[in-house]
């Protein structure tokens, strides 16, 4: 009987182990944290224009690449940032002629969403 109690605490104890990961901040990551800030400065950067193709495929690729790395690394709460981020990249890069405007405004959330990712990441210890 002992055996079946201690058996069901320690089944008990390591599902609430499971449960409780979300909520422990990953360690810190240089790759991903590199790749963030890459992400951040170039959705600032626009010499020729908000709309540059060039850079709005850079943007796109970095946010992708954050997506699919972020996916196996097991932390769903980071995994949802690069979803959103990925989503806006992702619109800006598909929408066809878009304005000035659009453009600016887009990668200005992107700016922000990045800028608040880099202040919370960079926040972890190694």
């Amino acid at each position: 009987m002992k055996k079946l109690v201690l058996g069901l605490v320690l089944v008990t104890f390591l599902g609430g182990c499971s449960s409780l990961g979300k909520f422990i901040p990953s360690k810190f990551d240089n790759v991903e944290y590199g790749k963030l800030v890459e992400l951040n400065v170039i959705s600032t950067m626009a010499p020729a224009g908000w709309c540059q193709e060039s850079a709005i495929q850079q943007m796109n690729y970095r946010a992708v690449w954050l997506q699919t790395y972020s996916k196996y690394r097991l932390n769903e709460n980071i995994a949802k940032i690069y979803e959103q981020i990925g989503d806006i990249t992702k619109e800006l890069n598909e929408r066809e002629n878009p304005s000035e405007a659009y453009c600016r405004i887009k990668r200005e959330n992107i700016h922000k969403i990045t800028a608040e990712a880099l202040q919370v990441f960079g926040g972890r210890r190694s």
